[in-house]
């Protein structure tokens, strides 16, 4: 019977009969077949707002209120779309908010032996690590003939949720191992048809099987399983836009002034030859801030109280980057995912500072570290599942005829700001377009529309 099943899904006649617009695909990247020259539609896909427009001259648009958030932050925007040739098969716009992370890089492993007498191979390949951190999707409106010719523009609000992983992208080399990155917030707006309802095989079998012959009740079972199959392919989308958000890692790389950060204190026995104690060495260092753009200077204030009998010849400061990839090799068919750490340095041979004599102090040392002389190096902070950056600035003081003592202070790299939302401007028809409302699960209460959240989207303007 599955064999029969796999024949008839598979042949013209019942795809153009059943669902003529509807092909297989995997996520968001549609694969369709490609169109005659007597259809003139055309899928246009676009990021962070820029219009999508099809050959027939309907347009659709999407914007927020910003272009950065943080997790719990509230991203108010709307969907603009415009018809002037309708399509009876365009019957539903939907609305998908999207995070994800990903990443892959290389390895190497040694291969089995093939035959006892032959000697290992060390071998080359790659992992590959990906997971939803958030998927919500709905449709905002649906028209059972298709849309109707005019300008419309459809508000939405949603709640993120909190202590979402922060927006990263990043890239390491490693000899000739490549490393890749990347965490990724998207908001999206696409124009489809009918949505298939999901059919129950058993209720198909049970509806279709009238006749109570067995070779005609197991042909209607077999397309009652074709059917049902088929109903699980999602439609293709006729227009499409995407606008990418950036998520900030938390509250303080938001806003790096809001808290000051700790300060990081180390006191220690200075001890020579044979153990015995030369008196006491009291260091600290403190940031200005907690968060810091890819291209700032870091500022680190040093204090040292030196109350032994040993001088502190120097002290270095440094930058400390950790990263961690998981995923799994599907080649060799891996079931668990397998993480791999990369720790990182720079300068890569740092200066050596002055440092205090014995029995005396020096308060309020400034040091700085430029980020944007190391573009390759820099990478937002984040912490997800699979993709995880975090950095740190040691501070290592050298004494002489004694052990080194470290000092380590965690901070954040912001991710850079989003230019392409900055960059966005409304088309000129976004202001003749008609507010529409309908029930789902990004509906605006009418009270915030002519509020000031949606102000400084095209189209609204607050009550006063």
């Amino acid at each position: 019977m599955q064999e029969e099943v796999e024949e008839i899904i598979s042949s013209k006649e019942f795809r153009t009969q059943q669902y003529p617009r509807r092909i297989r695909h995997s996520g968001y990247r549609t694969t369709r077949r490609p169109r005659q020259a007597s259809e003139p539609g055309t899928v246009k896909r676009t990021r962070s707002g820029v219009l999508s427009r099809s050959a027939l001259g309907n347009e659709i648009a999407i914007r927020t209120d910003r272009g950065e958030y943080v997790g719990g932050d509230v991203v108010y925007g709307a969907v603009y779309l415009r018809i002037k040739e309708p399509k009876d098969e365009c019957k539903c716009l939907k609305l998908i908010i999207r995070g994800s992370e990903i990443c892959d890089f290389d390895y190497k492993y040694l291969d089995n032996k093939p035959q006892p007498d032959e000697e290992f191979l060390l071998k080359c390949s790659k992992r590959i690590g990906k997971k939803d951190i958030l998927k919500q999707e709905d449709i905002i409106i649906s028209y059972p003939h298709g849309f109707p010719e005019g300008h419309f523009k459809y508000p939405f609000m949603y709640k993120l949720p909190h202590n979402l992983q922060g927006s990263c992208s990043l890239e390491h080399m490693e000899g000739d191992k490549s490393h890749e990155g990347e965490v990724r917030y998207t908001v999206s707006a696409a124009l489809e048809g009918e949505q298939a309802p999901k059919v129950s095989t058993l209720n198909l079998i049970q509806s279709t099987a009238s006749d109570t012959s067995s070779q005609v009740l197991s042909q209607l079972a077999v397309e009652a399983l074709a059917c049902a199959a088929m109903s699980q392919l999602p439609s293709i989308p006729y227009l499409k836009v995407e606008q990418t958000i950036v998520v900030y890692h938390n509250l303080e790389c938001k806003n790096p002034f809001m808290i000051k950060p700790d300060i990081r204190t180390k006191q220690r026995v200075v001890r020579g030859f044979f153990c015995i104690s030369r008196g006491t060495v009291k260091m600290s260092a403190q940031l200005d801030r907690c968060a810091f753009d890819p291209n700032e200077k870091v500022k680190l204030r040093i204090s040292i109280q030196n109350e032994s009998s040993v001088d502190l010849t120097g002290f270095s400061v440094k930058l400390l980057r950790v990263i961690k990839l998981s995923g799994k090799d599907r080649n060799r068919s891996e079931k668990d995912a397998t993480p791999t750490m990369l720790y990182n340095s720079i300068p890569d041979d740092p200066h050596i500072h002055e440092g205090c004599p014995k029995l005396s102090d020096r308060e309020d040392i400034e040091e700085e570290l430029d980020l944007g002389a190391f573009p390759d190096f820099i990478s937002p902070s984040t912490s997800g599942n699979v993709v995880k950056c975090s950095y740190s600035l040691d501070v290592d003081f050298y004494f002489s005829w004694a052990p080194t003592v470290s000092i380590s202070q965690p901070l954040l790299i912001r991710p850079k700001p989003n230019n392409e939302w900055k960059d966005w401007k409304p088309p000129t028809w976004v202001r003749e377009c008609l507010e529409v409302t309908a029930m789902h699960q990004f509906t605006v209460p009418p009270e915030l529309i002519s509020s000031e959240n949606f102000s400084g989207i095209p189209g609204f303007q607050p009550q006063l």
